[in-house]
């Protein structure tokens, strides 16, 4: 971490206790910078290699986050970045259960596809860094791109998501390539590599990908208790009674609020007891006028259906949301 932004290089700065008294340091250019002593990391390069940044090795930084209070700092006359990751994700199975694929965007949208011989094939040359032409055993496996509808066809090649305009099924190529999509990099891959069907027509029904369940009320500048009638965060009926005995994975009801049995419960045992009982994770997201609430300005009072107490009442006409991501894992 630099110094903080009101701070400077020059001799006899303030935070003497945690900044070096003179940190006033001369780089490797010559030029006056921050004595080593005060920063985590320090990053160089001659930007001479024209593929820098493409390659996912290039840059591994494990440190604050991009943007924060921090280091998202910028001149006026500048406006600071940001940088996500994507994910590839597979589930392979030696049994006759489906196999899938979860892809990840660098804006943390998730999606589900298919796997299977109908939607999978493999490059029969080498692909270059700048090639534009992809050759495939068999093309018919790909998506056909609309772009009357301005739909292109999508495909991934190892951790590369490239987009293409065009389908050759006699050559079995895909052309007018757009490589390195939704924050994936751009890269080599060999003769033999598999190619996967990433296009709309291969995902999976809307039950296996991500999915929101939400209610909106406008407040009336009193009220600070909201409700999502159509929000269950757990299906269970039982009610907690101490005198019961409960076995290991048993879900129970108390005061609104859903418990695990973590190991077999003996009779007498109090739902507080930690050794036996843990809360069930309350997966919900509360907005207010947009903006999410920290779960310390809440409290939820039933899951099922979800309420909650705000801890302050919004202003009339503000609208409160309550919503819970959702999406179904394909059962082995």
């Amino acid at each position: 971490m630099a110094p903080n932004f009101d701070q400077n290089a020059g001799f006899a700065v303030d935070n003497f206790s945690i900044n070096p008294f003179d940190n006033i340091f001369y780089g490797p250019d010559g030029f006056p910078t921050y004595d080593p002593g005060i920063l985590d990391t320090m990053y160089s390069s001659s930007y001479l290699d024209t593929f820098l940044g493409t390659r996912p090795t290039d840059i591994n930084v494990d440190g604050g986050g991009y943007i924060d209070v921090f280091s998202s700092y910028a001149p006026e006359e500048l406006v600071p970045g940001s940088e996500f990751d994507t994910m590839d994700f597979r589930v392979l199975s030696n049994d006759a259960s489906p196999e899938f694929r979860i892809f990840q965007d660098m804006r943390g949208l998730q999606l589900t596809y298919i796997i299977n011989d109908e939607t999978t094939t493999a490059l029969t040359q080498d692909l270059g860094i700048t090639d534009d032409v992809i050759y495939v055993a068999d093309a018919g496996a790909l998506a056909v791109p609309n772009l009357a509808s301005n739909q292109w066809g999508v495909l991934t090649i190892n951790a590369e998501r490239i987009m293409y305009r065009e389908l050759d099924l006699v050559t079995n190529t895909v052309g007018g390539l757009l490589r390195g999509t939704a924050g994936t990099a751009v890269d080599t891959h060999i003769d033999g590599t598999t190619v996967y069907n990433m296009g709309t027509d291969n995902l999976l029904g809307r039950q296996y990908q991500n999915y929101i369940v939400e209610t909106t009320t406008l407040a009336d500048g009193s009220a600070t208790v909201f409700s999502a009638p159509n929000i269950t965060l757990s299906t269970s009926t039982t009610a907690w009674v101490i005198g019961n005995t409960y076995t290991s994975g048993d879900i129970v009801i108390n005061s609104g609020s859903f418990y695990s049995a973590k190991q077999n419960v003996p009779a007498g045992t109090a739902i507080a007891n930690s050794a036996y009982w843990q809360p069930v994770a309350v997966a919900i997201e509360v907005y207010v006028g947009g903006i999410r609430l920290t779960t310390d300005l809440y409290t939820v009072t039933a899951q099922a259906p979800v309420s909650v107490a705000l801890d302050t009442a919004p202003l009339s006409g503000v609208a409160v949301t309550i919503l819970v991501r959702r999406g179904t894992w394909i059962e082995y």
